[in-house]
């Protein structure tokens, strides 16, 4: 069953990769602030415009409406939009960047315009002294050619260049420039803009970045002024197209009405003035069928030109419906089947018919003020009533029936819808009459005839002509008179400052990232250590005792060789050492184990290399001999010796020599009762050379001369005599290294030991860093003593301390 993490867990993770975490710390912040110097200024400059829907909001209210209409998300979006876009591209002539750096003295490029149909590319722009080329790159091959000093347009860009006569000017000067594509263009104006809402008010804010603050508040000021021109545009279409239809239309009927009177010229230049004077003397009744047919033919005509004139104003409110994202629930009404194929239309078309064809009929002998005609004329406008009144129907029998906007859109909708039915219907009443009347004049000869036909239509012309004029000069009028209520409220301020890069968040979200980054790595690198970390471990693969956690002592960074000496006897030459007080806490445990004192030769070998038995061996032996023990060291790793060298004595003879049955002896050292027995001589150790024979003369001369022997034998896994020379002892003691030694490993060792004739006493975990494992563990081990030789507290430590305290207190 696996423990539950504990917070004192998660604590010794930190403790123990405090150095992944510092260099990631370190890493990241040097990243952020190097990010944070080279990286590009940004400046943003903000600009307020008012937008167009708070008026319609309060006529709305006014009209009694609860829950009035907010157009303010389409708005931000018409801003956002690329027709807006477009007008801010043109307005600073974004597409057009010259490529040097520097423009020759005494030319300015002034006005320019590039069209959107302007293919993009580089080019060589060559000024001469009265003109100017455009080349494209890099074929040379000339694109456009203008005069100085004079704006000229063609192929899509427009120019003007100017020259300063008063400097000194070697022609022909050359610039290059880029013309930009302009999907990519506005792409990245659009990355660079942003606008909001400000509060719940209709006023909208509008953000715009770049790397000058010149052109950040450029941005943001043109922004508003296209954003204003859009809304003037689109608040005058209606008008506009309205317009240019009439236009067109007076256009239309001008070219007309000079193709009649040309058609009438040519009849009295080939019939003279006969027909003319024929028709004057003519009888009276046939005057009045003439006046009569002038009448219907300008009606006809006049009723045409309104039918198409309605026509395009339901073209223009469909367009209208369609194109705003507001209006898209009343699409409906565009999308209304054709209104004409109704029967109950149809037949109300047809009664209109019927009605102005009889009332055509009562004109040949009565005037409009007669009783008959005005009774006719009132049941022609109660059927047109009656028209509407069913097209409403059709309309208003949607979802979006109550909804009072769409009812003045359906109104606007239906009533021209109804006009353009009723006139249709009147042009077929009037054609009928027409054909019949022509029918009643056809006896008069064929050039009175043609005469008459052409004046009379001249005659409708003229006052179709007439009255779209004054149609026209109206719409000019009107919309000229639209505005909108859209405003620019402040333009942008210059900016003092850039808003990015943000050097002192950076360099803050650096120290937090690398902390994060690196609190992970710690334990990811956690996960994946494999090593001996504490005693209880060690406890759980051997199934041994630990008798003793020796604190780590430093040596690796100790070029000083009397350091390390004084390092390695810490228990001689610093007895009241926390380490040294560790190494006589292991003599006192072994003296523990063995009360008796029947163990008198320990072997203290290791797992692999590295793991710090020869500086165990040696303290443990310097222990026993300050307990007044006469005791021997012997050097037992034949292959790798590095005692002599510790303790200044030769290396042969020694205990080599003592196995091949050669004379030897042990040497004293400075240390009182402490005696080193070196490696000797340099063999290669095999099985035979510890047969039981050699060994047991071995043990009977050190067990006759001295009270403890300690041999330090080469480590397991690497050197096959390993357990052999164990053999020899009474007892074995296994040195593991803290965050060393692989669990693997130890636990392989601990089952050959187990499995071969040797006394597996216990194990001793060497290099134990206590600054790693708790604020408890540090002050027993060192806080007690108050020695200089104590661990330093780093600041790491002390913070991890902190949150440990406050992590008690809130329990």
């Amino acid at each position: 069953m696996e423990e539950e993490l504990k917070f004192e867990d998660i604590i010794n993770v930190l403790r123990s990769r405090k150095k992944i975490i510092i260099m990631s710390i370190i890493f990241v912040t040097l990243l952020s602030i190097i990010y944070s110097f080279l990286k590009s200024p940004v400046y943003e400059a903000k600009a307020r415009v008012r937008l167009p829907g708070s008026s319609q909001v309060t006529e709305f209210f006014l009209a009694g409406m609860t829950n009035p209409w907010n157009d303010v998300p389409t708005q931000l979006e018409i801003i956002k939009s690329i027709n807006v876009a477009k007008r801010v591209i043109n307005k600073l002539g974004l597409r057009f960047r010259v490529l040097d750096k520097k423009m020759p003295p005494g030319l300015t490029i002034d006005s320019v315009y590039v069209k959107e149909d302007m293919p993009s590319g580089d080019f060589i722009l060559e000024v001469y002294r009265n003109y100017y080329l455009v080349k494209n790159l890099p074929e040379g091959k000339i694109y456009i050619k203008g005069p100085i000093k004079t704006y000229h347009e063609e192929k899509g860009l427009g120019l003007k260049v100017l020259l300063d006569k008063k400097q000194k000017i070697t022609f022909p000067l050359k610039v290059r420039f880029e013309i930009l594509d302009y999907h990519t263009l506005i792409k990245s104006l659009s990355s660079r803009m942003k606008v909001s809402q400000e509060a719940r008010s209709f006023i909208a804010v509008i953000r715009t970045r770049a790397r000058s603050p010149e052109l950040a508040k450029k941005l943001a000021d043109t922004y508003a002024n296209a954003y204003v021109e859009y809304t003037l545009d689109d608040v005058r279409y209606s008008a506009r197209v309205l317009r240019e239809f009439l236009q067109q239309q007076v256009n239309k009927i001008e070219t007309q009405l000079k193709i009649q009177e040309d058609s009438l010229k040519l009849v009295k230049e080939k019939f003279g003035v006969f027909a003319a004077l024929a028709l004057e003397n003519s009888q009276e009744s046939t005057k009045e069928l003439l006046r009569t047919l002038t009448t219907l033919e300008m009606e006809k005509s006049q009723s045409i030109a309104e039918r198409e004139e309605a026509k395009k104003k339901i073209e223009i409110l469909k367009n209208q419906i369609e194109g705003k994202g507001f209006l898209a629930k009343y699409r409906e009404l565009a999308e209304l089947p054709g209104l004409s194929n109704n029967p109950q239309v149809q037949e109300l078309q047809n009664k209109i018919i019927t009605l102005e064809i009889k009332k055509a009929e009562l004109m040949e002998k009565y005037t409009e003020k007669h009783p008959e005609i005005q009774a006719i004329e009132n049941q022609i406008e109660a059927t047109r009533k009656n028209l509407q009144s069913i097209l409403k129907s059709l309309a208003f029998s949607g979802p979006s029936a109550g909804d009072p906007l769409f009812q003045k859109l359906a109104t606007d909708f239906i009533t021209n819808e109804a006009l353009a039915l009723a006139l249709e219907a009147k042009v077929s009443a009037l054609d009928k009459v027409i054909r019949a009347y022509e029918k009643k004049i056809s006896f008069l000869p064929t050039q009175e005839l043609t005469y008459a036909r052409l004046k009379r239509k001249i005659e409708a012309t003229k006052t179709v002509y007439n009255m779209l004029l004054q149609k026209l000069e109206e719409t000019r009028i009107q919309e000229a008179s639209q505005i909108s209520d859209a405003r620019v409220l402040d333009y942008a301020l210059l900016p003092k400052s850039p808003i990015s890069p943000k050097k002192k968040l950076n360099i803050v979200l650096g120290l937090i990232l690398g902390t994060m980054l690196g609190i992970f790595g710690a334990f990811i690198a956690e996960y994946l250590d494999n090593t001996v970390k504490s005693a209880k471990e060690v406890e759980e693969i051997t199934f041994k005792p630990v008798l003793s956690i020796i604190p780590l002592i430093q040596l690796e960074n100790d070029n000083n060789s009397t350091s390390r000496i004084e390092k390695t006897f810490i228990t001689h030459f610093d007895p009241l050492n926390p380490i040294s007080e560790a190494f006589k806490k292991l003599q006192i445990n072994i003296r523990f184990l063995d009360p008796e004192r029947k163990l008198r030769i320990f072997s203290i070998t290791s797992s692999i290399k590295g793991e710090g038995k020869s500086t165990v061996a040696c303290n443990i032996a310097i222990a026993f001999a300050n307990a007044g023990e006469k005791v021997l060291l012997i050097d037992g790793d034949i292959r790798r010796a590095t005692l002599h060298d510790i303790f200044n004595v030769p290396r042969e003879p020694g205990f080599s020599d003592l196995l091949v049955g050669h004379q030897a002896k042990a040497f004293e050292t400075q240390i009182k009762n402490l005696y080193l027995l070196p490696a000797g001589t340099r063999i290669l150790p095999s099985l035979d050379l510890f047969n039981p024979v050699n060994v047991d003369k071995l043990k009977e001369r050190i067990n006759h001369h001295y009270n403890v022997v300690i041999v330090d034998t080469p480590p397991i896994l690497p050197v096959a005599e390993a357990l052999s020379i164990s053999s020899l002892s009474d007892a074995t003691i296994l040195v593991v290294r803290s965050e060393y030694t692989d669990k693997n490993i130890l636990q392989d060792v601990a089952q050959q030991l187990k499995r071969s004739n040797v006394n597996f006493l216990g194990t001793v975990l060497n290099a134990f860093n206590f600054e790693n494992y708790g604020y408890y563990a540090r002050r027993y081990y060192y806080e007690y003593y108050g020695r200089s030789g104590v661990a330093k507290r780093t600041i790491f430590n002390k913070i991890i301390n902190q949150i440990k305290k406050l992590k008690k207190n809130g329990a």
